[in-house]
């Protein structure tokens, strides 16, 4: 049952840890984290989540300019319905935006406007906006109504949707009950912090792990609950920084990157043996969009093509994978779901 997505662009060749591979060759600098998008972090493309509960997934993406919803945000609800979030507009509307699921398991998604407006809307309620410290470059959401952001001055931030909560209080032999507030903004750390980020929740210990590029141009894990750095690859090291946080067969975190002889890899952050880089496959050019999701599985998309899915639409343009099993993918102005069964067949509807 977890072969599945993964399966259909995986070789029998053996893990590759970072200090096996050739020479260095890689120039990792700000100028390369600049000219390449990293697909599960926001993006004007195609995100999609799996809500709690047994539900449907979701997926927000943006209408093509040609159809009537001209550049509006939509969404294909968890109840399979097509709904438009965003007024249509092509100069003024949602720029980037990053999907993820609030305190209860539902999906909620966060939106930079082309302005630099920042805005939330929770399981398909109207947007409110973020009224952010500072402006915001990328952002990725995660679980938990929570989301992670790189200040304009490379500061790391989280945003937690407000919510209330009933607190006790006990003083001189008196308890008494306090209903607070709870969320808002947080820095994590001050500028010159982060060059480019993503995120997951990682459900083995119920916290939220960000990989971050740093000032140093190495790539870092932040456990967001104990404030631990964990360098992943130095500066100079082989890989690209193109990064799409997952989660293997047990709720660990890992992320998966491209190197320069086109390899895609992946770091498994679980502690024991296997924490370590891996190999995963081998392109014959380089990956325009990598989407990681659970039981160490992902999306890869090159040259408008999805791996090996030759049987699905042509002139892919974006990919965001839910599960081992299904994704989403953009291609011609319409959205596509793809479902693999447990014969690895694979299963192709057309929403929008």
């Amino acid at each position: 049952m977890l072969r599945r997505l993964l399966s259909l662009f995986r070789s029998q060749r053996p893990a590759k840890p970072a200090t096996t591979r050739r020479p260095q060759q890689a120039r990792l600098g700000l100028e390369s984290l600049e000219e390449r998008w990293m697909p599960s972090t926001s993006s004007p493309y195609v995100h999609a989540v799996q809500p709690t509960g047994g539900q449907q997934p979701a997926a927000f993406f943006l209408a093509p300019t040609s159809s009537s919803e001209r550049g509006a945000l939509m969404e294909k609800t968890p109840q399979d319905t097509i709904v438009q979030l965003t007024p249509a507009s092509i100069f003024s509307g949602v720029g980037t935006f990053s999907a993820g699921l609030d305190r209860a398991g539902n999906p909620d998604v966060f939106v930079q406007m082309k302005t630099g407006r920042l805005q939330v809307s929770d399981n398909g309620l109207a947007f409110t906006n973020l009224y952010p410290p500072e402006s915001m470059r990328s952002f990725a959401a995660v679980d938990g109504g929570r989301a992670y952001f790189e200040g304009q001055d490379h500061a790391l931030w989280q945003y937690t949707i407000p919510y209330t909560e009933t607190i006790t209080i006990v003083s001189g032999g008196h308890v008494t009950r306090e209903t607070i507030t709870v969320g808002g903004w947080k820095q994590l750390a001050g500028p010159n912090s982060v060059y480019g980020l993503d995120a997951v929740t990682q459900p083995a210990t119920g916290t939220d792990e960000v990989f971050a590029i740093s000032s140093a141009n190495s790539l870092q894990q932040i456990d967001v609950a104990s404030g631990h750095v964990t360098t992943l690859a130095t500066a100079g090291n082989w890989l690209t920084f193109e990064l799409s946080a997952g989660l293997n067969n047990n709720g660990y975190a890992n992320v998966w990157t491209q190197d320069q002889y086109d390899d895609v890899v992946a770091y498994d952050t679980q502690p024991g043996p296997n924490q370590v880089w891996h190999y995963v496959t081998t392109l014959p050019s380089y990956a325009t969009s990598i989407s990681a999701t659970n039981n160490q599985t992902g999306l890869i998309l090159y040259n408008g093509q999805l791996g090996y899915f030759n049987n699905g639409p042509s002139n892919i343009t974006a990919v965001s994978a839910v599960s081992s099993v299904d994704g989403f993918v953009t291609a011609n102005g319409h959205l596509y779901e793809l479902t693999v069964n447990i014969s690895n067949q694979v299963t192709w509807q057309m929403w929008f």
